[in-house]
């Protein structure tokens, strides 16, 4: 399914901490069925240069469950990611409450914010990859109105209005999200963008 043309393309972002307060409903690792499968889309990631693999970790993977979404962790290498190291949000607001051991991913409020906004996605894949970012829009790639900080409620907002009508979209000079009813619905919409956008340029 990578095939040869998944190379480490991956966007690196400087990283300025999680921007809320994570209250520890339960210090230990969550226990989800999904786990195992949403590991292995991050390992996807990573060896499609969707997300990087170094302890930048820039990209950020989640998938709906009963009561919240399972999410990765800030700050953590992707490439060595297991299903202990991955976070169960239970709300996200001002504070971020969670199951897990580690801090959810500084853009959990945005994942919070697209599941609220559609209720028939199960799968939200944010990654950073510049050709998809750069030449996404000249490819018709919907993208949000204007660049704002990662991690803040502008950039959630910013990603329902596009995210509302689009599964595929690019966050302005950030990065790409692609959003599916299943792990792999999202997946195979994010490899479809690198691969629209290789194409396009003639890569």
């Amino acid at each position: 399914m990578l095939g040869p043309d998944c190379v480490d393309n991956a966007r690196m972002e400087i990283y300025d901490g999680v921007k809320f307060e994570t209250v520890f409903a339960h210090k230990r690792p969550p226990v989800a069925a999904a786990s195992d499968e949403l590991v292995a889309w991050v390992h996807r990631f990573v060896a499609c240069g969707l997300a990087s693999a170094g302890e930048d970790a820039s990209g950020n993977l989640s998938l709906r469950l009963d009561d919240g979404f399972l999410i990765t962790p800030t700050h953590v290498p992707m490439s060595s990611l297991e299903s202990d190291d991955l976070v169960h949000v239970l709300e996200a607001g001002e504070r971020v409450t969670v199951i897990g051991t580690r801090e959810p991913s500084s853009e959990v409020r945005l994942h919070a914010a697209l599941y609220d906004a559609r209720p028939d996605i199960h799968a939200i894949f944010h990654g950073h990859e510049d050709s998809i970012v750069a030449r996404g829009a000249s490819l018709g790639v919907a993208t949000t109105a204007r660049e704002v900080s990662y991690g803040s409620p502008e950039l959630a907002e910013l990603a329902v209005e596009v995210g509302k009508a689009h599964d595929v979209f690019v966050l302005h000079s950030h990065g790409f999200v692609a959003l599916g009813r299943t792990a792999d619905e999202a997946g195979a919409a994010a490899l479809g963008a690198l691969h629209a956008v290789r194409e396009g340029s003639g890569s």
